[in-house]
């Protein structure tokens, strides 16, 4: 198709660089988060370069040059900006390094309470049973022990301590903040009927928490992590300030701060510095958090999926011609393919027993089509459920046959029935709001069945 002039082809697919440009002017209409982003960026850069643009050794030490002033107040000088400590070393080296440290400190520690949050909420919510219990549990455990009792407790017994075990005791902890917000979001998501249209395809479970569940809980993940990024840097310089953070002369913001404490009568500076430094930084790294979170918002996005008028053999199909699971619907043969015979169906809950489905009988041959009518709950979708083997728990069949092309679907494995769904049975579902996952464009949704079943490269 040809696009008139002056008109935008909207069936051509988001290149890359069209798809950033657009998230660009969004994200630079809002003032707070280009305030956020510039003040974070310079500070990145800074804690990158440190050690190209510390004028300093942070370590090194000269008690002639002990708590000189800053270079704006009588008595600095401009070889030492921000002044010196009490041994003499020059503190914007030293906050240049401390920068570098607790930027790495809290990244890593984020990244490893996300990774493992978000694997132990997507088992938790996606499966359910003992692992949701052991997992829960275990969490509530963990949150019945103040953090910072623990975290004071195991570097209290290290001699030395180093940026690896301030990762680890600040990492590990947190992921129960992520395991409980995901799990809710995937609590959430999994009953909806693309997750179970993704089953309808023979999708397993690992494919459709990868495919369906993932993409729509990730961006409260990462508007999380962003926003725990700047509480890592805190707790990372409280424990500094309480003399448990890295071992001196190790140079962080928090341990500048029990320095300056110790002398803030004479050298206010040690501490001020220092503090404001921390306040600038989790108040840019906030705004840059709040700024994201509403254009992180996947329903807003356009779908990439580009129409192409389809092909068979080099040829266009044309209207009228059709294709049955790579058979010819007039070769089919007359006998029945799908034989119900007394189907019922039943939902055991707490003291009694819901019969949704009693003794449903029918036939259905090839190239035929057959309508179920009745009322709101009268059981239509849980015989459909029931014959493509999705209904779920506690709802079983207890009784009757399923006999799809002579094999009963009731008896067969669920690898058996995993796949059968997408090739020889399918369904599809009545309410497109909650049928199509709204973080994948329906052409994605549409080759789906194919991804699964068969080994096509992404241009096939």
């Amino acid at each position: 198709m040809i696009p008139a002039a002056g008109i935008p082809d909207r069936t051509a697919p988001i290149t890359v660089r069209q798809r950033l440009y657009s998230l660009s002017k969004r994200l630079l209409r809002r003032p707070a988060f280009v305030a956020g982003m510039l003040c974070l960026s310079l500070l990145i850069i800074i804690a990158v370069l440190a050690p190209l643009l510390a004028p300093h050794d942070p370590m090194q030490q000269d008690l002639a040059l002990s708590l000189r002033p800053p270079m704006w107040d009588r008595g600095g000088a401009p070889d030492h900006p921000l002044g010196t400590d009490m041994l003499g070393r020059d503190l914007l080296s030293r906050m240049m390094y401390g920068a570098r440290n607790s930027l790495t400190i809290a990244l890593f520690a984020v990244t490893l309470s996300a990774t493992l949050g978000t694997l132990a909420g997507l088992v938790a919510g996606f499966y359910g049973g003992w692992r949701d219990s052991l997992i829960m549990r275990f969490g509530d455990m963990q949150l019945a022990f103040p953090f910072i009792l623990l975290a004071i407790t195991v570097l209290g017994v290290l001699s030395d301590r180093t940026v690896v075990h301030l990762i680890l005791i600040l990492g590990i902890p947190g992921w129960i903040l992520y395991a409980r917000v995901v799990r809710a979001r995937v609590l959430s998501e999994r009953g909806k009927d693309y997750v179970t249209a993704a089953s309808a395809i023979g999708a397993s479970r690992l494919r459709q928490m990868r495919r369906y569940v993932l993409p729509s809980i990730w961006q409260s993940v990462l508007v999380i992590a962003m926003l725990d990024f700047g509480f890592i840097i805190l707790v990372e310089a409280t424990l500094s300030f309480l003399g448990f953070g890295l071992t001196p002369p190790t140079p962080s913001w928090g341990g500048i701060l029990a320095e300056g404490r110790r002398n803030i009568t004479i050298a206010p500076w040690l501490s001020i510095l220092p503090g404001v430094a921390i306040m600038l930084t989790v108040l840019s790294i906030n705004l840059t958090a709040d700024g994201a979170a509403d254009i992180l918002d996947p329903k807003l996005r356009r779908s990439t999926f580009r129409r192409i008028r389809q092909t068979l053999a080099g040829r266009p199909l044309q209207a009228g011609s059709e294709l049955l699971s790579g058979r010819s619907a007039s070769a089919a043969g007359p006998t029945d393919f799908l034989d119900v015979r007394e189907l019922s169906v039943s939902f055991p809950l707490e003291g009694r027993v819901v019969h949704a489905v009693r003794q449903v009988s029918f036939s259905l041959q090839r190239g035929q089509a057959l309508g179920i009518v009745g009322e709101s709950g009268s059981g239509k979708s849980v015989t459909a459920s029931a014959i493509i083997q999705l209904i779920d728990a506690p709802g079983r069949v207890t009784h009757g046959e399923i006999l799809f092309e002579g094999r009963d679907l009731s008896r067969l494995s669920n690898q058996e029935m995993a796949r059968l769904r997408g090739t020889a049975i399918g369904m599809i579902f009545q309410n497109p709001a909650t049928s199509l996952n709204p973080v994948l464009s329906i052409g994605a949704q549409m080759i789906e069945t194919l991804r699964v079943h068969r080994p096509l490269s992404t241009d096939e």
